[in-house]
């Protein structure tokens, strides 16, 4: 039998893979959030296959606060 553990560290390694492998056919846009409405002021473009981060953008000037 596995652990939560272990398979929270196979599915990790499966992303891991996925990512390698995939050519990233879809992507979005979204804004990202250290907490829910809390914005960092970056947009990143996110894989809709593989989930990985394939561009990060500033969307908001130096020295504004959220």
């Amino acid at each position: 039998m596995m652990t939560a553990k272990e398979i929270r560290e196979k599915a990790d390694k499966d992303v891991e893979e996925l990512q390698k492998i995939c050519n990233h056919p879809e992507s979005l846009w979204t804004e990202e959030c250290w907490a829910p409405g809390h914005f960092t002021g970056r947009s990143l473009k996110i894989c809709k296959i593989c989930e990985k981060m394939l561009l990060e953008t500033n969307t908001r000037s130096e020295g504004l606060a959220c």
